[in-house]
Order: C-alpha cells, then structure tokens, then sequence
C-alpha cells in the first residue's frame, strides 16, 4: 500500500507531487524551446511563417492548460502528504 498512512506513504505522496512538477516544468521547457526554434526560424519559412506562429500559439495555450491540470494534481499530492503526515504525528 504504497500511499497508506505511514511514512512511507508520506514520502510516497512527496515524491508524487515533485515528480508532477518537475513534468509540468519538463513541459513548460519544451514549449518555450519549441517557440523559440519556430521563431528563430523566422522569415526564412516564407509564406509559412504566419501559419506556423498560429499554430506555435494554439499548441502554446493548450500546453498551458496542460500545466494548470499537472499543477492542480501536485498542489492535491502534497495537500494529501501534509494530512497523512498530520495523522502520523497525532499517533495513528
């Protein structure tokens, strides 16, 4: 029982919410790289450019929504770590 109420549930449920951040920050990178080629790339793509921008800007957004969604899950992980270590030191 991995997230049991235990101390090893605890550090279960850390790790779990510093594992969803260090992917919503995994994320975060690969957007603004991905930006930052695309515009770097610049008037050299032609006609392109503005399609590509559209598209960098659709797929920008939808990643945000994403990270909110990743964000919410890891502020709930440690919500729920910090209960189980509430009930832990109250002595259950």
């Amino acid at each position: 029982m991995k997230y049991a109420i235990s101390q090893q549930g605890l550090e279960a449920m850390l790790e779990l919410g510093n594992n969803l951040r260090k992917n919503q920050n995994d994320i975060k990178e690969a957007r603004d790289d991905l930006k930052k080629k695309i515009s770097d790339l610049g008037p050299s793509v032609g006609e392109f450019e503005e399609p590509l921008n559209d598209l960098i800007s659709d797929l920008a957004a939808s990643l945000q929504k994403e990270e909110d969604i990743i964000e919410e899950f890891a502020q709930k992980a440690y919500v729920l770590a910090s209960e189980i270590e509430k009930l832990l030191n109250s002595g259950l």
